[in-house]
């Protein structure tokens, strides 16, 4: 059990951070270790400080603000799937707090990449201009090009995601598609980002389908890794938390065309963690 905050703690927050991936089950993860009673959420998920110029630009008062401090030994974190994906966040968060902890789950990147553009389509039936209005305006992202998508191309998931690799193809490398779904899934990369500043005993790497089919024992991995107490989770609500609202599979023919795209940077991510997942199309 760790002692009161002081000083030095409230310099030093988080004890530990979910930094993603995007639709991995980050959500779900929030929810079931806020219920911990070593644990402390924050007043909101996904704070996008580290990821977010106008966020970052605001301060670390500003952060400090988005946490629940008490007066007890209770962990703080933050869950913020858009860390991994962000090139900037791990050097921010280590220059903040070298020390922290770090929870990534992984997930199939073709399903991750479909649950994605699932969501996405949605937001755009209810406005076409939201990622401008809604995530640029939010974020103050205006480090890159961003292109805006073709009208008849966005409610078509294969379309959607040949898009982004033709202009990835056409080596377009300061332009962005808007509401992209692809490099989220460039793991990796996105790995060894963390792995360059900390200590591999500072980072715990699962995967959503573990965290699905073996909740409990993933969570007492997390318990052990976070160095806190058991809980009982046997007798807790572990129900699933925003599940994908969908039920169209992936077409076969794009399903097998994107694991091609991603297969090299899949393999290079197995030879990373030693360990292979069961990602492949059937």
């Amino acid at each position: 059990m760790k002692k009161l905050f002081s000083a030095t703690r409230l310099d030093s927050f988080p004890d530990f951070m979910i930094v993603g991936a995007q639709k991995a089950g980050t959500t779900a993860l929030y929810e079931y270790l806020s219920k911990h009673p070593q644990i402390q959420s924050t007043k909101e998920k996904e704070l996008h400080y580290f990821n977010c110029e106008a966020r970052y630009k605001l301060g670390i008062k500003f952060y400090r603000s988005l946490f629940q401090f008490g007066t007890n030994s209770k962990l703080t974190f933050d869950a913020s799937p858009g860390y991994l994906n962000n090139a900037d966040a791990p050097k921010r968060i280590y220059a903040h707090n070298p020390n922290v902890k770090i929870i990534i789950l992984l997930r199939d990147p073709v399903e991750r990449a479909y649950s994605a553009w699932n969501m996405y389509r949605k937001m755009y039936f209810r406005n076409r201009n939201w990622f401008f209005d809604e995530w640029v305006s939010f974020c103050g992202d205006t480090c890159f090009n961003i292109l805006r998508r073709q009208d008849d191309h966005i409610f078509n998931f294969s379309q959607y995601a040949i898009d982004e690799i033709e202009l990835q193809d056409a080596n377009k490398s300061s332009a962005i598609l808007e509401a992209p779904i692809l490099s989220h899934g460039y793991y990796h990369d996105q790995i060894q980002r963390y792995l360059s500043l900390f200590k591999e005993s500072q980072i715990l790497i699962l995967e959503n389908l573990e965290m699905r089919r073996s909740t409990v024992k993933c969570l007492q991995k997390i318990e052990a890794f976070l160095e806190v107490s058991g809980c009982d989770w046997e007798n807790m609500n572990l129900a699933p938390v925003f599940e994908g609202e969908y039920s169209d599979p992936v077409d076969v023919t794009t399903k097998h065309f994107l694991y091609d795209y991603y297969d090299s940077n899949n393999e290079r991510l197995f030879e990373l963690l030693g360990k292979r997942y069961a990602w492949g199309a059937e």
